[in-house]
């Protein structure tokens, strides 16, 4: 990893540069991305401290797709192809060894080969919620389906009688005095949902679930 400084106005990456030779993260400053004019036209991003850009050249072997110019004094760090893609291979297997575990530890999969577990992991996602965010809503059509790795979450569900229907945006549950009315059950960690999703993309929810 290189240190590089650059002043304000200087390019740091030209857009449509075929030599792509580094990653880099803003230390400190401000850098500004741009497709086309270096204006307010042409700005698709801004960089500030912590921000990384110039991946997409290295992991495709593509000119650069923007240019990137330094809008204040910027320090960056640099880091070459070679490295860059160690990093990528690195973190690629950090994650596939974290999903395996937790996979493992899955009732719906201990029957599953290792490689299988393996398709499995490489293809999952994650995807955070804060607390009372709503996954989705009953009635809502969706293709995914959900493992809880951390925290929990509630299912619950609107009766039929309140006459909401599938096109229907449906209200979130109103509690009951004890706190429970709607609440089918709490999911904690290894527990899923959205499964029914696999034998027909045409199905319609019938419950909505929301973080706790």
């Amino acid at each position: 990893v290189e240190q590089v400084e650059k002043q304000a106005g200087e390019v740091i990456i030209r857009q449509a540069d075929i030599e792509a030779d580094n990653f880099y993260v803003v230390a400190k400053g401000v850098c500004k991305c741009y497709q086309g004019a270096h204006d307010e036209n042409g700005l698709v991003a801004v960089c500030e401290a912590g921000d990384g850009f110039g991946e997409l050249a290295l992991m495709y072997s593509t000119p650069r797709q923007a240019s990137v110019l330094a809008d204040t004094d910027v320090s960056l760090w640099a880091l070459d192809r070679g490295s860059f893609k160690a990093l990528l291979m690195h973190a690629a297997l950090e994650r596939r060894k974290k999903h395996t575990d937790f996979l493992d530890n899955v009732s719906a999969f201990t029957a599953l080969s290792s490689s299988e577990t393996l398709l499995i992991a490489d293809v999952m996602e994650d995807v955070n919620y804060q607390d009372g965010q709503v996954i989705f809503n009953q009635g809502d059509k969706s293709e995914e389906f959900f493992l809880v790795q951390e925290g929990e979450v509630v299912v619950s569900q609107v009766s039929e009688a309140s006459g909401a229907t599938g096109d229907t945006p449906e209200p979130e549950p109103e509690p009951a005095a004890d706190g429970g009315a709607g609440a089918l059950m709490t999911l904690h960690r290894g527990d899923y949902f959205g499964y029914v999703l696999a034998l027909s993309s045409r199905f319609q929810l019938a419950f909505s679930v929301t973080t706790q």
